[in-house]
């Protein structure tokens, strides 16, 4: 997930500073606060400049927007009054819920429905509103989450259960050090040695189990592979600035992710502890299992119960075309065609119920992003086989230009008429 940390999450929800628009005339004080908001729910930059474009069009404002993952900028114009805005802004994790209730406020503005100052303080009152779920909720659907990853790396039952029960701890421990004030700058790293370690335990004490795809499984939600992605899309589409500052971002996640693994396993070698190969487990207790992996997705990045439905059948798509893709064009470019199901369902929906298309890609996208493949070229270089870590490092960037790709070709195909 995202700006990849549980740490993170619990900030997402808090209010972004409003204290830049005082002065403000209301028809700029809202296109920075939209603009703010925004970012806190973690919106491309491409697309978050396209939509800040659309409202100053309609609010007569002539602007320039560039969007950075930590920064903003501004130069807008209106009635003579011409001012540039520079602001910080912290990274944010995705909240599809609000970032549907930002569309809806947008649309019932350029419909004529409310007025300016009455759009200012719905926006404050979406920006204020608690998560959509619980920290209980969240836990749940992040062990979950973790446990159907270690399904989809090839893991049997018993990779599946420990994924489960590893998982939870992460969501914990990145929970407690979200209440901390003081923030943690290597909260990503303790969390990678916690996992690791407790892999390490579970096959020394309680039942042998390939702990290198348990680790990878239970810190899924960690790995930076949906920014990886984004960040190759900004890319394409010449947000270069962003894109660069994105992908450097998520390389140092890595990487810190990595040296706590690393960490743990070097501990771990005076254990003497084997690595297990994994048991397939069956047909149906695979594919049971999922099935439960869209709805963990939906509680992650907070969808609305309501867009649940079509979560769930992007997310199917995007499985069943990567399965076909990988039978098609090989496991490398297998990701294209699940990358193209998914950018139809989301478009699709886009243009029929008129609501942004990333309510579907986003979940849709996310089993399918390529961190888990970086995160094994870290370890290839690690267990001292450059040549293995060399493949699956530029298995890495081919399998991200493939997702990029399906994307572009579903927007070129079914083109979406929302910005989000």
């Amino acid at each position: 997930m995202s700006r990849s940390s549980t740490r993170r999450t619990q900030r997402a929800g808090r209010k972004a500073p409003a204290d830049d628009c005082k002065g403000l005339p209301d028809a700029q004080a809202l296109l920075v606060r939209v603009g703010q908001v925004l970012h806190s729910y973690g919106t491309p930059s491409h697309r978050m400049e396209r939509l800040l474009g659309r409202i100053a069009k309609f609010l007569g404002i002539t602007s320039q927007v560039l969007s950075t993952p930590t920064s903003l900028m501004l130069s807008i114009e209106q009635n003579g009054d011409e001012r540039t805005m520079l602001l910080r802004v912290s990274p944010g994790n995705v909240d599809l819920g609000k970032l549907v209730e930002l569309d809806e406020l947008l649309e019932a503005l350029e419909d004529g429905h409310i007025g300016v100052r009455e759009a200012c303080k719905r926006l404050e009152a979406v920006a204020d509103s608690p998560g959509r779920f619980g920290p209980v909720p969240h836990a749940l659907a992040f062990s979950a989450a973790s446990g159907s990853a270690a399904v989809f790396l090839g893991g049997g039952m018993g990779e599946f259960l420990a994924a489960m029960v590893l998982g939870l701890l992460i969501f914990v421990g990145g929970w407690v050090a979200g209440k901390i004030p003081r923030e943690i700058e290597v909260t990503e790293a303790l969390l990678a040695f916690g996992s690791a370690s407790a892999a390490l335990l579970w096959t020394r004490f309680v039942t042998p189990i390939d702990y290198s795809k348990v680790t990878m499984a239970s810190l899924i939600i960690l790995i930076p592979g949906l920014s990886l992605t984004v960040a190759m899309l900004e890319l394409t589409t010449n947000h270069l600035s962003s894109g660069v500052a994105r992908l450097a971002g998520a390389g140092a996640t890595l990487l810190t992710i990595f040296l706590g693994v690393a960490l743990a396993w070097k501990l771990g070698d005076s254990l003497s502890i084997p690595l297990h190969e994994s048991v397939p487990m069956a047909a149906q207790w695979k594919w049971s299992i999922m099935a439960t992996a869209p709805l963990s997705f939906a509680v992650l990045f907070q969808v609305r119960l309501r867009e649940w439905w079509v979560v769930y059948l992007a997310a199917v798509a995007g499985f069943v075309g990567v399965t076909l893709g990988g039978a098609w064009l090989g496991e490398d470019l297998g990701p294209f065609l699940g990358a193209f199901a998914v950018g139809i369902v989301g478009n699709v929906y886009a243009r029929f119920l008129d609501r942004p298309a990333s309510v579907a890609q986003m979940p849709g996208m996310l089993i399918l992003v390529p961190g888990t493949v970086g995160y094994s070229s870290l370890i290839g270089f690690l267990a001292a086989e450059p040549m293995e870590g060399t493949a699956l490092a530029f298995r890495t960037a081919l399998v991200g230009s493939a997702l990029v790709g399906g994307l572009l070709a579903a927007n070129a195909l079914v083109p979406p008429r929302r910005t989000l």
